[in-house]
C-alpha cells in the first residue's frame, strides 16, 4: 500500500495526543527532538524523556570559576581525591583538579535553556545568567529582560533592530498585548502606557551604564518610538530629534572607550497633552567635561563639533573664518587622532545645519556659532614667549609666531586685538572696593590661562545651545504629563582621577541609589506594607558612601567647599582634613603611593583620586580681566552669554562652586525622578575593544554585578511587579465581566470575581491590604481583554457613524472610505464580528470594486482562473498602484506570491534535491496546476525514479558530490547502504569478509576435529580457540586467543576468580583502544560469539561489549559493510542502538573516545547516558524557507495579503528618527571555523562511481553561482601557486620596476605591474585631490589637466585615502569626495599625502605600489601602509566537534589543523 504524503497525514497526527516533546526522525532515519509548544527542536535528548540513568548524569554537573570565563560548564568525574579535591571534565574535554567548595551545582539541561526574561531562568545562579546573556548575545539578540527591567549589551555593529517596520511591529504587537522579544521599544511603550492612568504619576526611563555601554543610542531609540507611535503637535518630534545631533555634536567626542561618547550628562524630559501627544520638550544638561576642550588623552578627539567645521564648511566660510584641516590646530591634534573610521565629518556638518533649521535657530546666530568656535581654535594655537625680569618674576608674551592666531580670533569674536593679548598674559586680581589690578603670567600660568578661557566660553556656548533648543520645544499649552530620559556618564575609572571623575562617579552613586530604593526597599517596603510573604534579597546599600561625600558638615564636597572660603586654604590642608576625618571610615582609605591621593570604594570598584587642582576646580570662576573682555565684544552670541553685570560682580559673589552647583543639579533630578514611575535600561560594554558581537565574560560580570543585575534577577522572580488599589483595579477591569453579562462586586470582592471569572492563576496573584498584586502573565491577560471590549466599544461607535453618512454629500468620499478601511481592519485585529462590521465590510468592498475598470476586472477574472503569471503580475501592478482591497485583489496578491515562492523554492530545492523540498513543491505546484522546468524534473524523479528508490537516492548523491557537500554525503552513504544491504545484504556475510582467515585455513591449524571447527568457525562456542580468527600477524596469535578467553568471562561464558567480569571487559576495550590491530579481532570474535548462542544472559552481555567497543574504536574499512549487515540481520531492539552507534564512528569526526576509557565511563555507555557523537549531523531540523508551500494554498486566511496595501499597517502618527550610525562599528568578522575534514575512516563504498544519470536537473542559478565560485576560488589558489614558482625563479636582485619579483614570504607574483591607472578609468572625467592648505577638495580634469573648487555633474573617480586607525592599529579608508569611511580596502587608495598610490593587480588579486614621483612600482607596502603587527600572529582554538586545536593566522584570516612551525602556545 502506498505511503500517504507526509502532508495528507498532518491533520490527523493534530488529532492526536502528544507530550509537549516528541521523539521524531529526518528523512535519513536520524533522532531528533521537537516541542510542540515552543517549536524548538534539538539533537539532544530533553529532560523530560530522560531515564533516571541519564538524569543522573546530567546531574553531576557543575560551574567552575575560571579567571577568563569567569564560570565554565564541566563534570565531576573522579570524587575519589583527599581534601574535598575532585576532577572535573569540562565541555572541551579538560580535565581540572578543583575544590569541590568552589563549584557550583547545577543541572546539564538548564545550559539548553536559553531565555528572553532571565526571571524564567530554572535556577537564580549568577553563572547560569551570564550563561544566558552570552548565548544570546553571541546570537544577535542583544536585548533580555529582568521582568520589566532591560538589559542592553552593545553589539558594536549594525543590527536591524531600529526601523519603522520594526517600530509598526512592536507597537501593533503590544497593543494587542502579545509577547515580544525584550526590546528598548518595549520599555518605552510601557513608560508611554503608564501615562494612560488618570492618577498615575509621570513616567521617566533611567538609562545607566559605562563610557561605550550604548546608552546614548538606547536614548535616541526611546525618543524614536515615543515620537513615532505618538506623534505631535505641530510636528515637534522632529525638533525632538533635531535636538540630538546638535548636543551630540558639541557635547560628544571620541574616546579610547567609545567613538561617540557623551561628555555630559543630560535629562531630556517629552511633554505630553491630554491626547497623549508631543507637544514640546526640555533638556536638563549636567557637567560638560571642559578639560577635553583645550587637551584630549592619547587616541583621543576633541568635541565631534570642531572636526565638523573644519572638514566641512564651505570655501566661502572657510576664508571667512579663516579655517584650515583640524591637523593645523593643537586642540584638535593633541590626543593624535583627527580622523574616526565610521563618523564622516564633512556629512555630519550638513545635518547639523539642517537641525539648526528645523529648530528654528536664527542664520546670524548660526554663523556666530561658527566665528565662536573659530576663534576657540586659533586661541588654542597660541604660543607664548619668555619675558626674563632682573627685579621680578619672568612673565610672559605672545610669541610673534602666534600674533596672526591672536588677531584672528579677536576679529571672529570682534573684540580689541591687544585686550585680548592682554587677557591671555596677564591676570586681574580684584583688591577691596571691587578695584582691580593685573600681574604678569609666566609661560605655564598664561598657557593655563588661555586654556581657561577656552574652556570656560565653549561650556557657557553648550548652556546656550540648551536654552535655545528648549526654547523652540516649549509647550503651547498646558502640560498633561511627561516622560523623562536619563543618558548620564558612566562610571569612570582612569589613571588619574580628578574632580570631574568624582562628581561623576557620585553622580552614579545617587543613581544606583535610586535603582536600590525602587527594585530594593520600596519593592519590599510594598510587600511588608501589604503583608505579603516575599524573601529578602541583600543588597549592597550605598547610602553610607553618599553621606561620605555629600553629607554636611563634614563630607568630602562641602570640606572642599568650605577650604576654598577659608582663608589661607590649600589642598596640602584640605588633604590633610580629609585623612583626620575619615581615616577610619569603611569607604575611605589613604593612598600609600602618593600623598596628593585617596581612595573611595565605590560600589563600582575602588578609585583613587588625585586632589591636585581640586580647589582651582572647584572655584569655577573665569578672570575678572576675560570676563570684562568678552563684555566688550561686538559679537551678538558673546553678549548674550555674558551680559554686562556679570563682568561687574565680584568673583566670590558672581558663582558657587562647581561642586555646590552640581549637588543642587542632582537634588533636584533625584527628587524629579523619585516623583516619576522609572523604567530602567542596564546598558553593558561586552568588549574594551568595541569588537562586533564579542562577549568578554570578565568585563561583562564586573558590569553585571557592579549595577546590581543579579540581585535584581532574584527579586522580580519572586516579585510582582503590577499592583493596583483594589477599587483601581475594579474600576480598570470590570468591564471584562460586564461584557459577559456577569455581575462584579467593589473592593475586593471586585478584585476576586475578576480573577475567578478569567481564571487567573492564583499562584502569580497576591491580595494585600490596600491593593491587588499580580505578575507580568496575567497583566498581559487583563490588559487584551480589556483593550478588545474598549476597542469594540469605540468601534461600534464609530461604525454606526460611518455607515449611517450620506457619502453623497461628501466633498471628499475617498477620505470617508479609507476611515472605514481603518476600522474594518481594526476589526478583524480584535475579531470583532457583528452586524455592523459585516455590513461596512460589504460598503467598502462595492466602494473598491467600483473604482475597478472593466478592463482591469476582466484581466483580473483571467488571471485568477488561469493562473498565469504574466497576468497575476499585470493585474497585481494595478491592483498596489490603486490599493484595490477587495478579496478578489488580495487572492490574486497570494497567488502571485505564492507563484513566485514555487519558483524560488524549486531553484533551491535542485540544488540539493532534499526530498521533502521537492516534495513541497511539487504539491503546491500541482495544486495551483502550474509548472516549471524544476517542477518537471521533480515529478520525473518521483514518478520514473521512484521516492527513496536507489536511483533516486544515487541522484540526490551526484548533487551533494557537485556542491561540494560533505555531511549531505555522508548521510545518503548510509541510506544508500540501506537500499544496497536491502538487495543483496547475503554476499556481506561475515563469512565472506577478506579479513577473516578462510575457514578451512583456520581449521588446518589445528591438528584433530579440523571439519567441526571449519563449519563452527564462526558461531558460537564455550571452548577455547587454537588461533585467532583475522588475518593479522601469527605473532599476536597468543593475544588474539588470551582475547577470546577474556571476551568469554565478559560473556559469563567462561570462569574467573581473579576479576570481576566488568574489569575483563575494560581490559578488552582498553586494548581495542590503545592498539590498532587488535579491533577487527575483537569484533570478529564478538560476532562469533553471538552466532547461534543459546544463553539469554551471554547475547545480552555480548551485545553490551559489542555497543561499548563502537562507542571507543571503530572497525576497519575492510570489516565495516560486514559488521554492519550482521548487526543489521539482528532484531529491531537489538539493531537500532548498534547501528546509530557504528554510523557514529565511522562518520564523526570526533567519533571514539581521546583517553582510555575506565569502569564508569562503559557503565555510562550502557545506560545510554554518553551522548553519541554525530559531527555528520546537520543542525537540528527547524521551520524551512518553503514551509508555507506546505501548507493549502486554499486553507491560508486572506489575512496574509493585507501587508501589500499601505493602509494595512495603521500609519505612525509619528515621525521615526533617523537610523543609528556606525559610529562605533567596526565590519563583522565570520567568527573562523574550523577546517572541514572528513573522519579518517569514512569510505564512500556506495557513493563511488555513480552512473552518469539519464536526466540531469535543469540549470539553477544558484548552483551555478555556488559552482562559479569554487572554480574561481580554485583558479585563484592556482593562479598564486603559479607566481610562487614564478618568484622562486626570478633574479630577487632586479629593481620592482624591471621586473623583480617579491621578496621572501609576499604575496602575489612576478614583477609588480607598470604604474598606470586602474581599470575602468575611462569610465571617470573628473579626479580629485586634496588641498594641503585649505583641506578643501579641488577636481581636475582627466582630458586637460585644469582644476576647479566646484564639484562637477560628470562622474568623478573616488579617492580613497589609508589612515591607519589608533585603537586598533589597522587601516581605515576615508573618501575624500563624499567623506564616507570604510574598513574594507579599496581597489585603489594613496596615503594622505598622495605620496603613494596601492593598487590591486587583476592577475593576483594582491597589492602593489606606484611612488607618484618617481612612478617606480613595487611589491611590498611602503611604511605610510602598514598596519601594526599584531602581538600574537597565531591563535589556538579548541573545536568541541572533534576535542581537537586548529589554528587561525590573524593576519590572513585562514584556519588550518596544522600546528604552525616555531609557535609555542600556553
Amino acid at each position: 500500500m502506498a505511503q500517504n504524503p507526509w502532508w495528507k497525514s498532518a491533520k490527523a497526527i493534530e488529532q492526536e495526543q502528544f507530550s509537549e516533546w516528541q521523539e521524531l526522525r529526518t528523512e535519513d532515519g536520524l533522532v531528533y527532538y521537537f516541542n510542540r509548544k515552543t517549536q524548538e527542536t534539538t539533537w539532544d535528548k530533553p529532560a523530560e524523556l530522560m531515564s533516571d540513568d541519564e538524569k543522573a548524569y546530567a546531574s553531576d554537573w557543575v560551574w567552575v570559576p575560571d579567571d577568563m570565563e569567569v564560570y565554565i560548564a564541566g563534570r565531576i568525574i573522579d570524587e575519589s581525591g583527599g581534601n574535598g579535591q575532585v576532577v572535573v571534565e569540562l565541555e572541551s574535554g579538560e580535565e581540572r583538579t578543583c575544590n569541590k567548595r568552589q563549584l557550583i551545582s547545577m543541572k546539564q539541561s538548564s545550559l539548553q535553556r536559553i531565555v528572553s526574561d532571565l526571571t524564567l531562568l530554572d535556577e537564580m545562579s549568577i553563572p547560569l545568567i551570564l550563561h544566558c546573556l552570552r548565548k544570546r548575545f553571541e546570537a544577535g539578540k542583544i536585548y533580555s529582560a529582568i521582568g520589566t527591567i532591560l538589559i542592553s549589551i552593545n553589539p558594536y555593529t549594525q543590527l536591524d533592530l531600529y526601523t519603522p517596520k520594526m517600530i509598526r511591529k512592536y507597537r501593533n504587537s503590544l497593543e494587542e498585548h502579545r509577547e515580544v522579544p525584550p526590546h528598548v521599544f518595549v520599555i518605552a511603550d510601557q513608560a508611554y502606557k503608564g501615562l494612560t492612568f488618570p492618577a498615575g504619576p509621570n513616567q521617566s526611563i533611567v538609562i545607566s551604564g559605562e563610557s561605550g555601554a550604548g546608552k546614548t543610542e538606547a536614548t535616541k531609540q526611546c525618543l524614536s518610538y515615543l515620537g513615532a507611535i505618538a506623534g505631535s503637535v505641530a510636528g515637534v518630534e522632529r525638533k525632538v530629534f533635531d535636538a540630538n545631533p546638535i548636543l551630540e555634536s558639541f557635547g560628544n567626542a571620541k574616546t579610547v572607550r567609545n567613538n561617540n561618547s557623551s561628555r555630559f550628562g543630560k535629562y531630556v524630559e517629552i511633554y505630553m497633552n491630554q491626547h497623549l501627544q508631543l507637544m514640546g520638550g526640555k533638556t536638563t544638561n549636567y557637567l560638560l567635561e571642559k578639560v577635553r576642550v583645550s587637551r584630549q588623552g592619547e587616541s583621543e578627539r576633541n568635541y565631534h563639533f570642531f572636526y565638523m567645521l573644519t572638514k566641512g564648511c564651505d570655501r566661502g566660510l572657510r576664508q571667512e573664518l579663516e579655517l584650515k584641516t583640524p591637523d593645523s590646530y593643537d586642540i584638535c591634534t593633541s590626543g593624535n587622532c583627527v580622523q574616526v573610521p565610521g563618523i564622516n565629518d564633512k556629512n555630519d556638518f550638513e545635518e547639523i545645519n539642517e537641525a539648526f533649521n528645523t529648530l528654528q535657530f536664527d542664520q546670524a546666530n548660526v554663523k556666530s556659532i561658527f566665528r565662536f568656535i573659530a576663534g576657540i581654535l586659533h586661541l588654542g594655537n597660541v604660543k607664548y614667549d619668555v619675558v626674563k625680569s632682573s627685579f621680578a618674576d619672568d612673565t610672559s608674551s605672545v610669541a610673534s609666531s602666534s600674533a596672526e592666531y591672536v588677531k584672528r580670533a579677536a576679529k571672529l569674536w570682534q573684540v580689541d586685538i591687544k585686550a585680548l593679548e592682554r587677557g591671555i598674559t596677564h591676570k586681574a586680581l580684584v583688591m577691596p572696593g571691587n578695584k582691580s589690578v593685573e600681574k604678569g603670567l609666566n609661560v605655564k600660568d598664561a598657557c593655563d590661562q588661555r586654556d581657561a578661557l577656552i574652556k570656560f566660553v565653549y561650556s557657557k556656548l553648550f548652556d546656550w545651545l540648551v536654552l535655545q533648543i528648549n526654547k523652540s520645544m516649549e509647550p503651547k499649552s498646558k502640560v498633561y504629563k511627561s516622560i523623562g530620559l536619563l543618558d548620564i556618564f558612566g562610571f569612570e575609572i582612569f589613571t588619574r582621577n580628578s574632580l570631574e571623575q568624582l562628581c561623576i562617579n557620585f553622580c552614579n552613586e545617587k543613581l544606583q541609589q535610586l535603582f536600590n530604593f525602587t527594585v530594593f526597599k520600596l519593592e519590599e517596603k510594598v510587600y511588608r506594607d501589604e503583608n505579603i510573604g516575599v524573601d529578602h534579597v541583600p543588597f549592597i546599600d550605598n547610602q553610607p558612601i553618599l553621606d561620605l561625600i555629600e553629607k554636611k558638615p563634614k563630607a568630602i564636597l562641602p570640606m572642599l567647599d568650605e577650604e576654598g572660603i577659608t582663608p589661607g586654604g590649600s589642598e596640602q590642608k584640605y588633604r590633610g582634613k580629609l585623612l583626620s576625618t575619615f581615616g577610619g571610615h569603611k569607604y575611605f582609605r589613604k593612598y600609600v603611593k602618593d600623598d596628593n591621593c585617596f581612595i573611595l570604594s565605590h560600589y563600582a570598584g575602588d578609585v583613587v583620586y588625585d586632589t591636585v587642582g581640586f580647589m582651582e576646580k572647584n572655584k569655577d570662576i573665569l578672570d575678572q580681566g576675560l570676563l570684562i573682555l568678552l563684555d566688550s565684544s561686538k559679537e551678538k552670541i558673546i553678549r548674550s552669554i555674558f551680559p554686562k553685570k556679570q563682568a561687574s560682580q565680584s568673583s566670590a559673589s558672581r558663582k558657587m562652586t562647581l561642586s555646590a552647583q552640581f549637588r543642587i543639579q542632582l537634588n533636584k533630578l533625584m527628587q524629579t525622578l523619585q516623583a516619576t514611575q522609572p523604567h530602567y535600561i542596564r546598558c553593558i560594554k561586552p568588549n574594551d575593544q568595541k569588537e562586533p558581537l564579542q562577549f568578554v565574560p570578565r568585563n561583562c560580570y564586573e558590569q553585571l554585578t557592579y549595577s546590581g543585575v543579579f540581585e535584581a534577577v532574584k527579586i522580580r522572580k519572586g516579585g510582582f511587579p503590577f499592583r493596583l488599589k483594589h477599587q483601581e483595579f475594579v474600576n480598570r477591569y470590570k468591564c471584562i465581566l460586564e461584557e459577559d453579562k456577569t455581575s462584579c462586586g467593589s473592593g475586593k470582592q471586585g478584585c476576586k470575581d475578576i480573577c475567578k471569572h478569567l481564571n487567573l492563576k492564583q499562584d502569580n496573584i497576591r491580595e494585600g491590604k490596600t491593593m491587588l498584586l499580580y505578575r507580568a502573565m496575567e497583566h498581559r491577560v487583563l490588559e487584551l481583554k480589556r483593550n478588545i471590549i474598549m476597542e469594540k466599544r469605540k468601534m461600534n461607535e464609530t461604525l454606526r457613524e460611518l455607515i449611517n453618512t450620506d457619502v453623497s454629500k461628501l466633498d471628499e468620499p475617498e477620505l470617508h472610505f479609507e476611515r472605514m478601511a481603518r476600522a474594518v481592519r481594526a476589526c478583524k485585529r480584535y475579531n470583532i464580528e457583528n452586524e455592523l462590521s459585516e455590513k461596512a465590510k460589504k460598503l467598502l468592498n462595492q466602494f473598491i470594486e467600483s473604482r475597478i475598470d472593466a478592463q482591469t476586472k476582466n484581466l483580473l477574472e483571467q488571471a485568477i482562473n488561469e493562473k498565469d503569471i504574466e497576468k497575476l503580475e499585470r493585474v497585481c501592478i494595478i491592483i498596489e498602484r490603486e490599493q484595490y482591497e477587495t478579496e478578489k485583489c488580495k487572492l490574486a496578491l497570494r497567488m502571485r506570491d505564492r507563484i513566485h515562492l514555487i519558483n524560488r523554492e524549486s531553484e533551491k530545492a535542485v540544488v540539493t534535491l532534499d526530498t521533502n523540498h521537492m516534495e513541497a513543491c511539487l504539491y503546491a505546484a500541482t495544486e495551483l496546476d502550474f509548472t516549471n522546468d524544476y517542477i518537471d524534473y521533480f515529478r520525473w524523479m518521483f514518478d520514473t525514479l521512484g521516492k527513496d528508490s536507489e536511483k533516486f537516492v544515487q541522484e540526490q548523491m551526484r548533487q551533494a558530490v557537485k556542491m561540494g557537500d560533505l555531511k549531505r554525503q555522508l548521510r545518503l552513504n548510509i541510506k544508500l547502504k540501506d537500499l544496497v544491504f536491502d538487495k543483496i545484504g547475503q554476499s556481506f556475510a561475515i563469512q565472506n569478509c577478506p579479513i577473516l582467515k578462510e575457514a578451512d585455513d583456520w581449521a588446518a591449524e589445528k591438528l584433530f576435529g579440523r571439519e567441526k571447527l571449519r563449519q563452527g568457525m564462526m558461531q558460537w562456542t564455550n571452548e577455547e580457540i587454537h588461533s585467532h580468527l583475522t588475518t593479522m600477524d601469527k605473532k599476536n596469535k597468543k593475544e588474539g586467543k588470551e582475547l577470546f578467553k577474556q571476551i568469554q568471562i565478559y560473556m559469563t561464558d567462561r570462569e574467573n576468580k581473579t576479576k570481576t567480569q566488568d574489569e575483563v571487559g575494560l581490559e578488552i576495550v582498553s586494548k581495542g583502544h590503545q592498539q590498532e590491530e587488535y579491533r577487527n579481532e575483537i569484533y570478529c570474535q564478538l560476532i562469533k560469539q553471538l552466532t547461534n548462542n543459546p544463553k539469554t544472559q551471554s547475547v545480552n552481555r555480548g551485545w553490551n561489549l559489542l555497543n561499548i567497543c563502537l562507542y571507543v574504536f571503530p572497525p576497519s574499512r575492510e570489516l565495516e559493510n560486514y559488521l554492519e549487515v550482521f548487526i543489521r540481520n539482528q532484531p529491531r531492539e537489538r539493531k537500532e542502538r548498534s547501528l546509530t552507534a557504528l554510523h557514529s564512528i565511522l562518520y564523526s569526526a570526533n567519533a571514539g573516545m581521546k583517553k582510555t576509557p575506565t569502569l564508569k565511563d562503559m557503565q555510562d555507555i550502557l545506560n545510554g547516558i554518553r551522548p553519541i557523537k554525530r559531527d555528520f549531523l546537520e543542525e537540528p531540523p527547524e521551520a524551512p524557507s518553503w514551509a508555507p508551500l506546505a501548507v493549502s494554498f486554499y486553507d491560508e486566511q486572506s489575512q496574509d495579503a493585507e501587508e501589500y496595501f499601505d493602509s494595512a499597517n495603521e500609519p505612525l502618527p509619528g515621525q521615526v528618527a533617523p537610523q543609528p550610525k556606525l559610529v562605533n562599528n567596526k565590519p563583522l568578522k565570520q567568527k573562523q571555523a574550523a577546517p572541514q575534514q572528513a573522519p579518517s575512516n569514512a569510505k564512500f563504498s556506495f557513493a563511488q562511481k555513480l552512473p552518469e544519470s539519464s536526466k540531469a536537473p535543469p540549470a539553477n542559478p544558484i548552483q551555478q553561482q555556488m559552482l562559479e565560485k569554487q572554480q574561481k576560488a580554485q583558479d585563484d589558489r592556482k593562479r598564486k601557486e603559479d607566481a610562487q614558482k614564478r618568484r622562486q625563479t626570478q633574479d630577487e636582485e632586479k629593481s620592482p620596476s624591471k621586473g623583480k619579483g617579491k621578496g621572501k614570504g609576499q604575496s602575489g607574483g612576478g614583477a609588480a605591474p607598470a604604474a598606470g591607472p586602474g581599470a575602468g578609468d575611462a569610465d571617470y572625467k573628473w579626479l580629485c585631490h586634496l588641498d594641503p592648505n585649505s583641506g578643501d577638495v579641488f577636481y581636475e580634469r582627466i582630458d586637460d589637466g585644469t582644476t576647479q573648487w566646484d564639484r562637477p555633474n560628470e562622474p568623478v573617480k573616488p579617492h580613497w585615502l589609508a589612515h591607519l586607525d589608533a585603537d586598533s592599529g589597522e587601516l581605515y579608508f576615508e573618501n575624500i569626495d563624499s567623506g564616507q569611511t570604510s574598513w574594507d580596502r579599496p581597489d585603489e587608495f594613496s596615503d594622505p599625502d598622495e605620496k603613494w598610490v596601492a593598487r590591486k593587480d587583476p592577475d593576483s588579486g594582491d597589492f602593489y605600489y606606484e611612488n607618484v614621483e618617481t612612478q617606480q612600482t613595487q611589491w611590498e607596502a611602503p611604511p605610510c601602509f602598514s598596519e601594526k603587527v599584531p602581538d600574537q600572529e597565531w591563535l589556538r582554538h579548541f573545536d568541541p566537534t572533534s576535542g581537537e586545536y586548529y589554528f587561525e593566522n590573524l593576519r590572513t584570516g585562514n584556519t588550518t589543523w596544522d600546528p604552525p612551525a616555531n609557535v609555542a602556545f600556553n
